[in-house]
């Protein structure tokens, strides 16, 4: 991600296996919208 800027960030690294909650995730598709009131949509993939 570019933001123009240098900006300090937490990472956590998990090898191979998906971060808990995002197993939820599968077979669908995430979409956020990264401001103050956004929208967070997730639809199932086709």
């Amino acid at each position: 991600m570019e933001w123009r800027v240098w900006r300090q960030v937490l990472a956590t690294c998990t090898e191979d296996a998906p971060m808990m909650g995002m197993r939820l995730l599968a077979g669908h598709h995430l979409s956020v919208e990264a401001k103050p009131g956004g929208a967070v949509e997730i639809t199932p993939l086709p």
